[in-house]
């Protein structure tokens, strides 16, 4: 079965998974506080709703297909690491204070107009994967960007653009 959600899910610290697929059906907040929040290889995840994640210093993984019915704005406020393992769709995906690495093992399909499709700030990105805005700019604040061109590449829209910058003041962007 499918859980249909719009319920927000707090923890003092405890880790969080759903091993389920998932559709929500209003805005939805996970915050671990510290824990890892973890979606698991059954637990598709859709809906055209607004995901805020919060693990504070725990990591976040994507195990399985995100956004067969594309979400809207995917936003991790904090987490160690985070990891998308499958396909990820939504308007657009932003890491605000990222303290290791986001790693794209999966296509990412962005679809935001209005502002960055992708905005990442932490101190490791790496991609492995297709990685396309289609109509929207990627913002990536970060020390060291990997990116393995093994036919996966980084890609605007004609009219996006892409900007690094670098995180950690007098270091070299790697």
């Amino acid at each position: 079965g499918t859980l249909n959600t719009a319920g927000d899910i707090t923890t003092t610290g405890g880790n969080v998974t759903i091993e389920t697929a998932t559709t929500l059906t209003g805005p939805v907040s996970i915050d671990s506080a510290g824990g890892d929040i973890a979606f698991g290889a059954a637990a598709t995840l859709g809906g055209a709703q607004n995901l805020t994640l919060d693990a504070d210093t725990g990591d976040i993984s994507f195990n399985a297909a995100v956004g067969g019915t594309p979400l809207l704005d995917v936003v991790v406020t904090a987490a160690d690491d985070v990891t998308f393992h499958d396909v990820f769709s939504a308007e657009s995906f932003t890491h605000t204070a990222g303290t290791g690495t986001t790693t794209f093992q999966g296509q990412v399909e962005l679809t935001e107009a209005a502002g960055p499709a992708l905005s990442i700030t932490t101190p490791q990105i790496i991609v492995n994967a297709l990685v396309r805005s289609q109509t929207g700019d990627m913002l990536l604040t970060t020390d060291d960007i990997e990116v393995n061109l093994g036919g996966f590449l980084i890609v605007v829209a004609a009219d996006g653009r892409i900007t690094l910058v670098q995180q950690t003041p007098d270091r070299e962007l790697e």
